[in-house]
């Protein structure tokens, strides 16, 4: 999958993202939107500690 295909598209009213700003991400990294319809939030701390998993 190429990074535009990641874009929200302007159909979509509002898209909220949350993230953990500390996630320690081995694997694959965390993906941020942008956009006039997209708002993102960034807590302190790791996925885990903020109970998302």
């Amino acid at each position: 999958m190429a990074a535009e295909d990641l874009r929200i598209s302007a159909d979509v009213r509002r898209c909220v993202h949350m993230v953990a700003a500390h996630e320690v991400r081995g694997s694959f990294p965390v993906d941020l939107v942008d956009g006039a319809n997209c708002e993102q939030i960034i807590y302190n701390g790791m996925c885990r500690s903020r109970r998302c998993i």
